[in-house]
């Protein structure tokens, strides 16, 4: 038996390395088949400022090549309480957030001294945000496009901004660990070919991004599915050479910079 806490709130393709290609139709297959079962949108980004005091942003986290939890609770729910020495298991067993996943705990009710309470006595070591924080915010916000049908919701957002929304809330949490699972080892598999990463910022990006070299190269553009968007050839005379992304939709992006018949590569995610 699932219980939780009822609430009201209710072109063509380039010829990039081959190995590269085939994760990134990987994440496309990935994203294609959840959303197949109806679990996977866009997430949109947000903003909060944790208990401690500290600033956290979704799309940044995703910039940095994490997978993130989304964990929407409130301290009087008993599921709650029950099922978030899993979520912290998972976040431990996933590097603490200095590896590929990270945690972000949100209440839409609870003053942030019934929160800390509520760390103190269930362990949780990863951010989490009340009202102060701007949880409830959060929450009106993500209930706009994701339905909340109970208390404890939980959530995986991929690299690529795709999310996996209302996993079961089994004992142990076996879902939840597996989306996370295969979000980050879809983003760990990329970046093992990101050795040599494209200097460019700033990342996420809105309208622009400037790239830094120090000879003439060559920057192209790839869309998740492998589809070049952009190529554009710069002089390194230039102090920052700028390219405009404006015109491109929000989401997963990679860059491939040629120089001197070598190539660097960097993730690149646009927000807006």
């Amino acid at each position: 038996m699932r219980s939780y806490c009822d609430s009201h709130l209710k072109t063509k393709k380039t010829s990039f390395e081959a190995v590269t290609l085939r994760k990134l139709i990987l994440i496309g297959l990935w994203s294609a088949a959840v959303n197949l079962n109806g679990f996977a949108q866009k997430a949109p980004d947000f903003t909060f400022t944790d208990t401690k005091g500290v600033e956290w942003s979704l799309y940044d986290q995703l910039g940095q090549n994490k997978v993130v939890i989304l964990d929407f609770f409130f301290v009087d729910c008993v599921p709650c309480q029950t099922l978030t020495p899993a979520v912290e298991s998972i976040y431990n067993d996933f590097g603490t957030g200095q590896e590929h996943l990270i945690v972000f705990g949100i209440s839409d009710r609870d003053i942030n001294e019934k929160v800390l309470e509520f760390e103190d006595l269930y362990g949780v070591t990863y951010p989490t945000c009340g009202l102060e924080g701007g949880g409830d915010t959060i929450t009106s916000y993500y209930s706009i496009g994701f339905p909340f049908i109970g208390w404890p919701t939980y959530a995986v957002v991929c690299h690529d901004t795709s999310i996996i929304w209302n996993l079961p809330r089994n004992e142990g949490l076996p879902e939840l660990r597996a989306a996370a699972d295969s979000c980050v080892s879809v983003t760990a598999g990329i970046l093992s070919d990101f050795s040599k990463r494209v200097p460019i910022y700033p990342n996420p990006a809105d309208q622009y991004i400037y790239v830094s070299s120090e000879v003439d190269h060559t920057v192209e553009l790839f869309s998740s599915d492998g589809r070049l968007q952009k190529s554009v050839w710069f002089d390194h005379q230039m102090e920052a050479m700028k390219l405009f992304i404006g015109d491109l939709p929000a989401g997963l992006y990679y860059i491939i910079d040629h120089q001197n018949g070598n190539k660097e590569y960097s993730p690149l995610i646009i927000s807006r």
